[in-house]
C-alpha cells in the first residue's frame, strides 16, 4: 500500500483552539476507521469535523433548511473552513442531518459539493487525493453503520425533538472503536 503525502494540517492552532473553547469541536475520523472503510471514507472523515452550533450558526437562516436550528445541535462541517464566519463559507460546508444515519449521506453530499467543488480553503494537494481516492474501488466493508456507529461512539445521539446532540463528552483515551462486524460476504 502506497502512502501518499498529503497536507493533512487542520485550521491554525490559535483558530482550532478558540472554536474548542466556543463549543465541542470533535473530529470524525477515528484511528480505527483503517480498519474497517476504504481509503476514500477514511480520508473524507478526515476533513470533517463534528461541532454544536453556536450563536453564529443560530443567527439568521441555514441554506436549504426548513427547520429552524437549536443551540447545542450538532452538524458537520469542512474543518478547512470552519474558521471562517457563516456568510464567508462556501457552500455545502456545513449540514446538519436530522438522524445519525443520515450523516453518512450528507457526508457524501459534502465531498461532491463542497470538497471537489467550491471550497478555496482546502489544499489542492488534498482535493486530487480525495479525487484520485474517488475512483479507487475497494471491498471493505462498513458503510452507513459503521458511519453511524462512530458518531455513537463520539457521544453523539438523536434528540427526542428531531435534531442531533452530544450525549456525553467522548473519551478519546480509550481508542474506542465501533462495533460492527464487517460484512463477510462483502
Amino acid at each position: 500500500q502506497q502512502q501518499q503525502q498529503v497536507n493533512d494540517n487542520p485550521a491554525p492552532p490559535d483558530q482550532r483552539q478558540k472554536q474548542h473553547q466556543q463549543r465541542s469541536v470533535i473530529p470524525l475520523y477515528l484511528d480505527h476507521d483503517e480498519h474497517t472503510l476504504t481509503a476514500y471514507q477514511c480520508f473524507l472523515r478526515k476533513q470533517i469535523e463534528l461541532f454544536e452550533a453556536g450563536a453564529d450558526e443560530l443567527q439568521g437562516t441555514a441554506q436549504g433548511r426548513n427547520t429552524p436550528l437549536h443551540p447545542g445541535q450538532v452538524g458537520i462541517r469542512c474543518r478547512h473552513c470552519a474558521h471562517l464566519p457563516k456568510a464567508s463559507r462556501a457552500r455545502g460546508g456545513v449540514y446538519y442531518s436530522r438522524t445519525i444515519d443520515g450523516v453518512y449521506q450528507v457526508a457524501q453530499n459534502m465531498s461532491k459539493l463542497h470538497f471537489l467543488k467550491s471550497c478555496t480553503l482546502i489544499p489542492e494537494s488534498t482535493k486530487n487525493h480525495l479525487k484520485s481516492l474517488q475512483g479507487v474501488s475497494s471491498r471493505a466493508s462498513g458503510g452507513k453503520e459503521y458511519w453511524a456507529e462512530g458518531l455513537r461512539v463520539l457521544g453523539v445521539v438523536e434528540d427526542e425533538r428531531g435534531f442531533l446532540k452530544f450525549q456525553s463528552r467522548p473519551n478519546f483515551g480509550a481508542g474506542a472503536a465501533p462495533s460492527v462486524a464487517p460484512d463477510a460476504n462483502a
